[in-house]
């Protein structure tokens, strides 16, 4: 039988023949990383995210150990990645090769004050485990597409709310921190007792620091688990220059998309 080479076809044909583009998983908002740095402190219809954890809502599961979270918004959308190691600047890690080195693969969203909002609705049940509906990007090319705005500088791990005080690309490098969010850092306050992990929860807020690099410049802020993670495995020199980082008061803010990045 000789090949069949399709010359015109509608949409949905088309769909069919290059398959799904996305695959549903179940996940803990938890086990998803930031692809940013920063994020905006309003979504694009003027709600803040701090308005939108409290309309999140955990669902008891027929397994009572879990609970779903319902938010009113859809489904992240995430993709699988290898993500650069990045330093302080945002520049790339080489290796003793002059290779870019990589972290471990992981979930990275593409949504991400959608994921601030979930992680902080997981952190408020901690340490019951809550789920979501994850669509994971499968096809090739709207992954690359996506893999290019990709900014973080943690491997996902935190990430600032912030204003912007640049304009175009040099917002990437401009801008006020307001908060630092890493919930590994905010439920680590569970053992100061269940009321210091929901204020966390409830500020979307964590403890951090920020230090003098050898160059004398100033780096950060990173999480205290962030910080804590580099000095015990010795990364960190005993004479490091550190301080609590202070952020801004206010939290005024741009558009940017409740149902987007």
């Amino acid at each position: 039988m000789p090949n069949i080479e399709v010359i015109h076809a509608d949409e949905t044909t088309l769909q069919l023949l290059r398959g799904p583009k996305t695959q549903e998983v179940e996940v803990s908002p938890l086990e998803v990383n930031f692809s940013q740095h920063v994020i905006y402190p309003l979504f694009s219809d003027g709600t803040s995210v701090d308005e939108t954890v409290r309309e999140v809502t955990a669902v008891e599961s027929f397994d009572e150990e879990i609970y779903w979270l319902k938010a009113p918004f859809p489904p992240i959308q995430a993709v699988r990645w290898c993500p650069k190691l990045r330093d302080g600047e945002g520049k790339p890690v080489l290796d003793e090769n002059g290779e870019e080195r990589r972290g471990v693969e992981g979930l990275f969203t593409l949504d991400n004050r959608r994921l601030y909002v979930l992680q902080r609705a997981a952190v408020y049940q901690y340490p019951r485990k809550c789920k979501i509906t994850v669509e994971v990007v499968t096809d090739r090319w709207e992954v690359l597409n996506h893999l290019k705005k990709f900014r973080t500088r943690t491997n996902g791990l935190s990430i600032f709310v912030s204003e912007w005080n640049g304009t175009g690309r040099d917002n990437t490098k401009h801008f006020d921190v307001l908060r630092v969010w890493d919930w590994r850092s905010a439920v680590s306050k569970l053992e100061e007792g269940p009321a210091e992990q929901e204020q966390a929860a409830d500020a979307g807020n964590c403890g951090c620091w920020e230090y003098l690099d050898p160059r004398k410049l100033c780096r950060g802020p990173y999480s205290n688990w962030q910080m804590q993670q580099w000095w015990d495995h010795g990364m960190l020199p005993r004479d490091l220059q550190i301080r609590p980082f202070r952020p801004k008061t206010g939290d005024a803010g741009e558009e940017g998309g409740r149902s987007g990045a």
